[in-house]
């Protein structure tokens, strides 16, 4: 079972903290679209997964980027990038994450699971590679402080995609792991539609992998063979997909606003920021302020001839 943690923290609270210091925000103006408390084993506070949704003005595309944190009395003590959706191109992939355990974030950004029953979350995301359709697994690494990638191949579609998943989350030999159809891409120097001469033996094989405590990865055991898979997993009905809440996404940001958000952000004074009154006389137009004076200016002439006239 995954550990919970004893102290719960507000999530509107990391939020905030959030957008007040991480430079996703305060930098690229990007919002949170997805906050949730995942323990992936990284120590010193309460360990979230955060969703950050952005907007490549080049391009003209979303992306939404994935980050650990680790939050402790509302200090930021750990900040690490897990991985990136551009757009949609996850949708593709998604009734594949039904073949794993754990929770399935956003319609297949990327899986959350015990995948090698270490009692702490790791993430796995399926979704396009540089030569095809790959698989990735990364977690919390205690040896280094940082999120290792443990398993990262290319997999062959079946079928175009409509077939089976290319991986499939199984028990082999008594070991517990990933049957994975395997896909050698191809070469830079030959072209993206170059096909190796003669092609590689191992694509379109089963191949299975176990994770190696030793090694902390998970490592290649051998070619499938069907008659010792004991166990295939199948999702029963716990399965879940949790959907960005937090706050919904009405539309991309505009460019230009992220130029205005770094040039203010380039200005910025704490000192400022920490008393009310003077971050609102910051804020009040010029136009405001001519306006009250001139009312008073009148207040006072109004006063001055009802005195003369007494």
């Amino acid at each position: 079972m995954i550990p919970i943690s004893l102290f719960a923290q507000d999530k509107e609270k990391v939020v905030s903290l959030l957008y007040d210091n991480d430079m996703e925000r305060t930098r690229f103006g990007s919002e949170i679209v997805l906050i949730e408390e995942f323990n992936f084993g990284i120590p010193g506070g309460v360990n979230w997964l955060v969703g950050w949704y952005g907007y490549d003005g080049g391009t003209r595309r979303n992306y939404t980027l994935l980050f650990a944190y680790v939050v402790d009395n509302y200090e930021i003590v750990f900040n690490n990038y897990l991985s990136m959706a551009d757009g949609d191109d996850h949708l593709f992939y998604y009734l594949y994450y039904e073949s794993f355990p754990g929770i399935t974030i956003n319609n297949g950004i990327c899986q959350i699971g015990d995948f090698n029953g270490d009692g702490f979350y790791e993430m796995l995301r399926l979704g396009p590679g540089t030569w095809g359709p790959q698989i990735d697994i990364q977690g919390y690494d205690p040896q280094t402080n940082k999120i290792k990638i443990f398993l990262s191949r290319t997999c062959a579609l079946i079928d175009e995609g409509y077939g089976p998943p290319p991986v499939e989350f199984i028990t082999y030999k008594g070991m517990k792991g990933f049957k994975l159809l395997y896909h050698e891409g191809s070469q830079v120097a030959g072209g993206p539609d170059w096909v190796p001469d003669p092609p590689s033996p191992r694509n379109n094989r089963w191949y299975f992998y176990t994770w190696n405590e030793d090694r902390r990865e998970y490592v290649e055991v051998e070619e499938v063979n069907p008659a010792y898979i004991e166990e295939t997993y199948v999702n029963t009905g716990e399965w879940r997909n949790i959907q960005p809440t937090f706050p919904s996404v009405l539309a991309a940001p505009e460019p230009e606003a992220n130029v205005e958000a770094e040039i203010v952000i380039d200005d910025f004074d704490p000192g400022l920021y920490e008393n009310s009154d003077e971050r609102n006389n910051r804020q009040t137009p010029f136009w405001v302020w001519t306006a009250i004076g001139s009312g008073a200016l009148l207040i006072v002439c109004v006063v001055v001839i009802i005195k003369r006239k007494k």
